[in-house]
This record gives structure tokens, sequence and C-alpha cells, in this order.
């Protein structure tokens, strides 16, 4: 998976999954290599709206 010097990768959030303990998990759809994607679930916690990343901070 290609990642940012930040350790952060652009995706599209598609939908919001609950697991059974309560915890939000994020189905997020991201790009893999040019003309591929998957679908990943991410922990709630780690997702940040990209009007709240800064650059190069």
């Amino acid at each position: 998976m290609g990642e940012t010097a930040s350790g952060r990768q652009a995706g599209l959030l598609v939908a919001w999954v609950r697991g059974a303990e309560g915890k939000w998990w994020g189905k997020v759809a991201v790009s893999d290599a040019p003309g591929e994607a998957s679908l990943q679930l991410v922990d709630g916690s780690l997702l940040t709206p990209a009007s709240e990343q800064t650059e190069g901070g």
C-alpha cells in the first residue's frame, strides 16, 4: 500500500461498521495501484477528515 511521508494514505470513507464490542470501524476505499482499489476496515479513531489535515505537519 502506498503511503505518504506522514504515514497517511488518502481514501474514501464509504460506510461505518459497528463492531460487536461497540467500537466503530470505517469501511474505506483505497487505491492499491494505478487502476486498482480495495475496501479496508480501519479503526474509526484513526480516521480524520482531509479538512483537518495540514500540509507538512
